[in-house]
């Protein structure tokens, strides 16, 4: 409560600072309101802080086009680094904060991982960053013409008990567009090229090609963990047999688009992210292919908040996706998860209970120390699961769902039904 009273009087305060420093410049200075907003516009910040931090030098570049420093429209920018405890702030918090102040941009990556919870059962809520993480590093982008001491001023106002370091360096803001296309080469794995729109296809020289767009979804074919399943599928999908795949937490769908260019007769994908399945179903279309796509729910939310997340996510789009219960007694030949660790634990049993029997399983998104916990675990379901394949420290375990086992735990299941009723029965006498 104290840190949101904190928060609400340093905004309050910039507002007032911003409006009386529009009034100065504009009545005192005679600055031309129109071309102010011009010069917003440009630098796309907000009016509160961009006007805060004007000085006279700044409407100077507008008119200095020799400047080398702002050509092609780049314009020095400074860095702000700031690391922190995630137990003593909420990383999103933080950045929502910046961005009120009028940053450009805010990116958060992991610095170190809490001892234990990749191996634990967890599910998506509990999965979030100040969980998963002990330390983090938060990276702000902001104008030259900020006054970095105030800015550090600020957050240490607005979060006067939280340890923070702080460093701040130049650095030249970059067509961050560009610079993507460029570092993002067409992979190769195996037979498969997967490239992006923008990549010439005269450079694909294999016999099958995926086209994906960026976006929010995992999977571009660039991580060891992809190629891994890719490859799986390609040595377990026989053309004349007809075999049905399941994609489950599909992403940009190119586990399911892979599968049927390897000749799969179907693929259907699930996630829980609308974006991701937005994603998806726009890549079946770049590639003239079908699947059937399907939005899980994250159980640990409640059906309000959840409803209210996917409508966040994903907000624009007219597409609707049929929910993941459609195909709850389903079950498909080959199944392929490349996840976290934690949320394959706990989905052992979903994921048997949509393998047909002597169907095949194929884990992945695992690094090496996760190895044992995970076939424990999965050989409580299936038989002969073992590594099949490694990539660096990357690991692809496998499993078969026998008929035997199969019965074992239908009979299982049973006698617990029979047990609950009969308890139930006793305790009614």
């Amino acid at each position: 409560m104290m840190k949101m009273i904190m928060m609400m009087i340093v905004i309050l305060i910039l507002l007032i600072m911003a409006v009386t420093h529009a009034y100065n410049r504009v009545y005192h200075h005679h600055v031309n309101p129109i071309r102010q907003q011009r010069y917003i516009k440009h630098t796309t910040i907000p009016l509160s802080l961009s006007m805060v931090t004007m000085n006279d030098n700044d409407y100077q570049r507008e008119e200095d086009v020799n400047d080398d420093r702002y050509e092609n429209n780049k314009r020095p920018l400074k860095q702000l680094k700031l690391f922190f405890d995630c137990d003593e702030i909420d990383g999103e918090e933080i950045s929502e904060f910046l961005f009120e102040i009028g940053v450009l941009s805010v990116s958060v990556e992991v610095q170190s991982e809490k001892q234990g919870v990749l191996n634990d059962e967890k599910r998506w809520a509990d999965l979030v960053k100040t969980k998963s993480w002990a330390t983090a590093m938060l990276r702000a982008n902001f104008p030259e013409s900020f006054q970095s001491d105030t800015l550090k001023e600020i957050i240490m106002t607005a979060y006067p008990d939280t340890n923070f370091e702080m460093e701040i360096c130049d650095i030249e803001d970059t067509d961050w567009v560009t610079q993507v296309q460029t570092s993002w080469k067409p992979q190769i794995i195996d037979d498969l090229t997967i490239r992006f729109p923008w990549h010439d296809p005269a450079e694909t020289k294999t016999s099958m090609e995926l086209v994906l767009e960026g976006g929010a979804a995992f999977g571009t074919g660039d991580h060891p963990t992809t190629r891994l399943c890719c490859r799986w599928l390609a040595r377990n999908i026989d053309k004349n047999k007809n075999l049905e795949v399941l994609d489950y937490g599909t992403g940009s769908a190119v586990l399911g688009l892979a599968s049927l260019k390897y000749g799969a007769s179907k693929a259907d994908g699930t996630d829980i992210d609308l974006d991701a399945l937005i994603s998806a179903s726009r890549n079946c279309i770049n590639n003239n292919l079908s699947m059937d796509l399907y939005l899980a729910d994250d159980s640990d939310l409640d059906e309000v908040q959840s409803i209210v997340m996917n409508q966040l996510r994903g907000s624009n789009s007219n597409v609707n996706f049929l929910p993941v219960s459609q195909i709850e007694d389903k079950k498909y030949d080959l199944v392929v998860a490349n996840i976290l660790a934690p949320i394959l634990i706990a989905l052992a049993p979903q994921l048997a209970k949509h393998t047909k029997p002597g169907g095949k399983i194929a884990l992945s998104g695992l690094v090496i120390q996760q190895k044992e916990v995970l076939i424990k675990r999965y050989s409580e379901f299936f038989d002969d699961v073992i590594l099949e394949e490694s990539e660096d420290d990357w690991i692809l375990i496998t499993g078969i769902l026998s008929l035997i086992l199969l019965s074992l735990l239908s009979l299982l299941s049973l006698l617990t039904l029979l047990s609950s009723l009969l308890s139930g029965k006793s305790r009614l006498t």
